[in-house]
C-alpha cells in the first residue's frame, strides 16, 4: 500500500488540536464576513477580503523571513557539529539547511521586487547616480 506525504499526520494531530484549528478558522471567517456584511457594494467587499489577504500576505512573508534565519542557524550549528565530529558526518544537511534558509530569508525582497515589476508599483532601484544607497521610483 503506497503512503501519501500526508498519511502519518492524521494520527498526529489530536481531536483538541483539530478542534482548536476548526474554531480559529471559524472566528476568522465569521470576522471577515462581519466587515464585508458591513459594505453596501461589491466593490467595498472585495476592498475588505483584498486587504485582508495582503495582510494574510506580509504574515506568511514575515513568518518565512523567520524561518529562515532559524534554518540558517540551525545549518551553522549543524556545519559546527560536523567539523568537530571525527569525519563521520557530511555536510551535505547543513548545506541544504543554509541554501533553503537563505532561500526562505530572501523570499520577502524577492516578492516585493517581483510584485513591483509585475504590477508596476514602487521598487527599490540602485542609486547609480551617488553610487550608495537606494532610492524608490
Amino acid at each position: 500500500m503506497a503512503k501519501g506525504i500526508f498519511s502519518g499526520l492524521a494520527g498526529r494531530v489530536s481531536a483538541l488540536q483539530t478542534r482548536a484549528l476548526a474554531a480559529l478558522t471559524v472566528a476568522a471567517l465569521t470576522g471577515l464576513s462581519g466587515e464585508a456584511a458591513a459594505q453596501s457594494s461589491a466593490g467595498g467587499i472585495a476592498n475588505t477580503v483584498s486587504n485582508s489577504l495582503t495582510g494574510m500576505g506580509n504574515l506568511l512573508l514575515g513568518g518565512a523571513f523567520l524561518g529562515g534565519v532559524a534554518l540558517c542557524g540551525a545549518g551553522l550549528l549543524k556545519v559546527k557539529e560536523v567539523s568537530d565530529s571525527d569525519g563521520r558526518d557530511s555536510y551535505g544537511p547543513a548545506i541544504w539547511r543554509l541554501g533553503v534558509g537563505g532561500g526562505l530569508v530572501a523570499l520577502p525582497a524577492l516578492s516585493g521586487a517581483m510584485s513591483g515589476t509585475l504590477f508596476g508599483g514602487s521598487t527599490p532601484t540602485p542609486a547609480i547616480q551617488s553610487g550608495v544607497g537606494w532610492r524608490v521610483n
